[in-house]
């Protein structure tokens, strides 16, 4: 359902592009990337050692063929370092989730979530 709440995990170690992040359903399953350049300015500007928290949801989809078997996901992602100021950042998640008209709860849609980077295992 929309919105659907995902997981980001950068791919460390990537042969073909640096800055790849995984987008994954909360079940595991993979259905993609972020495009490459969303993953480098999310890895560029916001992986830190201190640390970076995101939310990110599925808030649209929109098929790609006419059998309407393949299809494009729209996401929304909220990124915020440790130091941002919390009122900003909620400031900003409300206007946002408000101009998007997406469903979303401001509560669900704060950025909390530690982004991760995993090595990626040689094929």
């Amino acid at each position: 359902s929309i919105p659907e709440r995902l997981v980001l995990e950068h791919e460390e170690g990537n042969r073909h592009d640096k800055h790849a992040t995984k987008v994954l359903r909360m079940n595991g399953q993979q259905p993609g990337y972020l495009p490459q350049d969303q993953a480098k300015t999310l890895i560029d500007d916001f992986f830190k050692p201190d640390g970076c928290l995101y939310s990110a949801f599925v808030i649209g989809r929109e098929p790609l063929d006419d059998a309407r078997s393949i299809f494009t996901l729209n996401i929304c992602v909220f990124m915020a370092l440790p130091s941002a100021d919390e009122k900003a950042v909620r400031l900003y998640v409300s206007s946002t989730i408000e101009e998007l008209g997406t469903g979303l709860q401001l509560e669900d849609a704060i950025p909390t979530t530690p982004l991760i980077s995993k090595k990626r295992v040689p094929q």
